[in-house]
């Protein structure tokens, strides 16, 4: 699995630099659910948006009785259906996939990696990893929360989503259309004056 892109996301912030993605996909893993984002003509350059098209965005769960290796592979063909439907064939498209971050100082990072969960949520963005290449992605870009949300809570996220969408998106489905607005330039991490 690739390692974390951040360098290259953080260039993607920088004034100026100009992206074009046909197609994006953007991915928030989760084992109690995925949240996906699917993107058309999304071309930025961070300053002035030309082109973005939120095609779909959705949940991904699998609520069988399965172990976590199972639903992790259900989970993993569910995403391969829904780019399979909503892209057209041999369509350039990029994945970018919040990715597992761990903080030697966090608690909730060691409780996850004493847990197996941090293992378990990893094996997951490979296997979402793996699908996006055999689906010939010409690009997948691992992101980690904090570069994308900075120090944003969820709260916040979806209330800046729903305004500029004009639709309530909640819940793993923000986070990955909030990745998508953040990659345009849309979604800043500054939240002076909310709550």
């Amino acid at each position: 699995m690739p390692e974390s892109n951040d360098k290259v996301i953080r260039s993607i912030f920088k004034k100026g630099n100009k992206i074009l993605w046909p197609y994006l996909i953007t991915v928030d893993p989760g084992l109690t659910g995925t949240g996906f984002a699917l993107w058309r003509s999304f071309e930025t350059n961070c300053q002035n948006i030309k082109k973005m098209f939120l095609i779909s965005s959705g949940i991904l769960n699998d609520k069988s009785s399965a172990d976590w290796l199972k639903r992790s592979c259900n989970l993993a063909t569910m995403l391969r259906n829904i780019i399979d439907i909503h892209f057209p064939k041999r369509a350039e498209f990029t994945l970018v996939c919040e990715s597992t971050h761990l903080w030697e100082s966090s608690n909730k990072s060691q409780t996850s990696v004493r847990g197996g969960d941090l293992f378990k949520l990893t094996t997951l963005i490979g296997m979402f990893v793996n699908e996006a290449h055999r689906l010939g992605a010409s690009d997948v870009l691992l992101i980690h929360e904090n570069t994308w949300k900075g120090s944003l809570p969820k709260p916040i996220v979806e209330k800046r989503i729903n305004k500029l969408l004009g639709k309530i998106i909640l819940s793993h489905a923000a986070d990955a259309v909030g990745i998508g607005l953040s990659l345009a330039g849309l979604l800043s991490s500054d939240k002076r004056g909310e709550k």
